[in-house]
């Protein structure tokens, strides 16, 4: 999943060629109407002399009304005629791109990442301690418990076994 801070950072690196390319007036009214601008806004970047310097203005602004700015500037170049889809276009193919690539990353990191292995080992009990698993030699001495094997004495089926169950300890 996207955050708001990974598409904006897509704005910033196409930044160069959303200022050459775009043209502000064009997604006012659809902006304002999803009150993602007000009129200040929208008055503060026609102050502006330049079609550049109103293209840089709105991609400030934009980048300050939070996460759905961001989605309905993609939809206003469907919504406002369909024009300038060329850019359109490349911030999805930017942001499809950043969508790959953060799960590329995630998908190739270390399982270590994920797990403080000398933290893990500092919590776990020892061998010998309550709660650690038993030890090879006690495991040997219940094997027959372990296959379902009850032994013989003398030809009689005894239900109990001749070693007792290790001694837990309790704290």
């Amino acid at each position: 999943m996207m955050n708001k801070e990974s598409k904006f950072e897509i704005l910033d690196d196409l930044r160069d060629g959303l200022v050459r390319d775009l043209q502000p007036e064009k997604h006012f009214a659809f902006l304002r109407t999803k009150r993602v601008f007000d009129e200040d806004d929208c008055e503060e970047i026609n102050a502006k002399p330049t079609r550049r310097k109103k293209a840089e203005l709105f991609l400030d602004i934009l980048r300050k009304k939070g996460d759905s700015g961001f989605d309905y500037f993609c939809e206003s170049f469907i919504e406002c005629g369909k024009t300038q889809l060329h850019i359109l276009n490349q911030i999805l193919d930017a942001y499809e791109e950043k969508i790959y690539d953060n799960e590329v990353e995630q998908l190739s990191r270390p399982q270590q990442e994920f797990v403080n292995m000398e933290m893990l080992n500092e919590q776990l009990p020892r061998p010998g301690e309550c709660g650690a698993p038993c030890l090879p030699s006690q495991i040997t001495s219940y094997l027959p418990l372990l296959n379902g094997a009850p032994r013989q004495m003398n030809g009689d089926m005894i239900t109990s076994y001749e070693t007792p169950p290790p001694p837990y300890s309790t704290y």
